[in-house]
Parts: structure tokens; C-alpha cells; sequence
């Protein structure tokens, strides 16, 4: 088999106000929610990159790294689905039309407080959407060509200060190549996490083995489907990168596409004021 696309797609999060929605989706009060004018910017990225993803005839595996409904708590002002059947019924209609297209589909599981604990809403969801085994993993190793590559939802989150980023993952890097080594197991190349909404790449980090060997490895925090919310904002990075990273794959290596926004919700004002003899002017 020649070029395999990889893609992972995690903290989609179906359900929520401010990430992708379905275009149109009946409540079960009989009602009708249509998405925001914020919704709609992120649900025209979503169909122009996947589109995109899909637009040749290269086989596309596709990771579904975790989070892929809102869950949370009743009442959760920022959630548009009262049901969490609602939610995994808006996640299953805006992940089918691509699923349907895919060589293959994974699931990995997310966080408890977004989807419940034991893989019970993303098993619910994987079986629907055809994926393997029809379960919730958590996590994933695939094996492409020659290249190794793992996937779990939460790992490793970027640094405080934008030139320490890659600090941590290029540590955890390290640390899981170190730990497969002393168990005297395959390393992976590839390693990505999702859970904290920003692209963070860690590039190649190279570590000596005893013996005059090298191995190497590389590590992504992903981007993810969904701004930033209340909890998000009281955070000490409060932006949120909308998109994809993925990987095209043959038997010389991997190739990486970065594909996706960075989202600042910032709200700016100029204030000016008319100066009169040294003064400002009062009305």
C-alpha cells in the first residue's frame, strides 16, 4: 500500500456554544438550534479542512483523539444540548460524513467530566460511527509503513511562557522513549495528545543509548474544534487554535500538514481624547 493520510481529530465537543455544530439539529422540546455566527465560522474551517483532508484519493485513517461531545454539568450555561444523548446524536451526525469516507476509524477516550467515565458515551459513539472494534481506547499505537505512532487525549500541556511551549513535551518525549526502551519495546516516532486545545510541536528530540545508539521521536499537542469558554478564559493562556495537524505517510517516513487558526478573543477599544491648551476638552 503506498500513502496512508493520517489524521487525529480531537476536543470537538459537540454540544457546547462555542465549538462545531451540526447546521441544523431538532431539540427534543421540538425546538430547532442553529448555530451561532461564531459557530458558523468554525463549522466553514471544519468543512473547507476536511474537505481538504479528503480531496484526492489517498486513504485516510482517522484518530478521534478524545472529547467529542461538551458532557459537563446540567445546566452548563454554555451548552446548547440539555441531553447528552443530544449531544452524542450532534456528534455522530457532524462525524459521519467523514467517517463514512475513511480507510479506517479510532476512538480514544476523553476526559470523565466532557464524557463520562469507562468509555460509556465514546463507545456508544465508536460503535455508531463503524470504528474499530467498535470501542473507546485509551490509547492508540498504529503502525504505518515504518513509521510508529501513538495517540491518547491527555498528556503532556504547554509551557507558561511561550518560549517554554515545547518544554514539556519534548520531556514527555524523552521520558516515553526511555520508558518503551528499559521495557524493551518498540519506540514510537509520533506521538499526539489533544486535551488542551493549542498546536504545540515539539520537534525531534534525539536521546543517546547506551551502546553508541541513537532513537528519536517527536511529539504534538493538537489543535482543537472549540474557542474558549468561561472556565478556558480564567486560564493563563486563554487562546484556542482551530484545525488540524496530520500526517502523510509511506514507507521514506512521514510528512507533517498544519492546518489551522489561532483565535484570540481579545476585545480592543481605542480611547481617545481632544486636547485643548494642554487639557482635555470637557463637555
Amino acid at each position: 500500500m503506498g500513502l496512508i493520510r493520517l489524521v487525529p481529530l480531537g476536543d470537538i465537543h459537540l454540544g457546547s456554544t462555542v465549538s462545531v455544530s451540526p447546521t441544523k439539529f431538532r431539540l427534543p422540546d421540538g425546538g430547532t438550534y442553529l448555530p451561532s455566527p461564531m459557530q458558523e465560522v468554525i463549522n466553514k474551517l471544519w468543512k473547507t479542512k476536511l474537505d481538504r483532508v479528503f480531496a484526492d484519493d489517498t486513504p485516510v485513517v482517522l484518530v478521534l483523539n478524545g472529547d467529542l461531545v461538551e458532557g459537563g454539568r446540567p445546566g452548563q450555561p454554555e451548552c446548547w444540548a440539555p441531553r447528552m444523548k443530544d449531544q452524542m446524536d450532534a456528534a455522530i451526525q457532524v462525524l459521519k460524513p467523514y467517517t463514512d469516507k475513511a480507510l479506517q476509524t479510532y476512538v480514544v477516550r476523553g476526559t470523565p467530566f466532557h464524557v463520562q467515565g469507562l468509555g460509556n458515551v465514546e463507545d456508544a459513539i465508536a460503535e455508531k460511527l463503524g470504528a474499530v472494534d467498535a470501542i473507546s481506547h485509551k490509547r492508540v499505537r498504529l503502525h504505518i509503513h515504518n513509521t510508529r505512532f501513538e495517540f491518547v487525549h491527555k498528556g503532556p500541556k504547554f509551557g507558561n511562557r511561550i518560549w517554554t511551549w515545547g518544554n514539556q513535551v519534548r520531556s514527555q518525549v524523552l521520558t516515553n522513549i526511555m520508558r518503551d526502551t528499559f521495557m524493551g519495546r518498540e519506540t514510537v516516532d509520533v506521538y499526539g495528545y489533544s486535551h488542551y486545545h493549542r498546536c504545540v510541536d515539539s520537534g525531534l528530540v534525539v536521546v543517546d543509548i547506551p551502546g553508541g545508539r541513537q532513537l528519536s521521536g517527536r511529539g504534538f499537542i493538537l489543535p482543537s474544534w472549540k474557542l474558549i469558554d468561561e472556565w478556558t478564559n480564567h486560564t493563563d493562556a486563554p487562546l484556542a487554535d482551530i484545525g488540524l495537524v496530520y500526517f502523510d505517510v509511506d514507507e521514506s517516513g512521514y510528512k507533517i500538514i498544519k492546518d489551522y487558526e489561532s483565535f484570540d478573543p481579545t476585545d480592543e477599544y481605542v480611547v481617545e481624547s481632544k486636547v485643548k491648551n494642554g487639557r482635555s476638552k470637557r463637555k
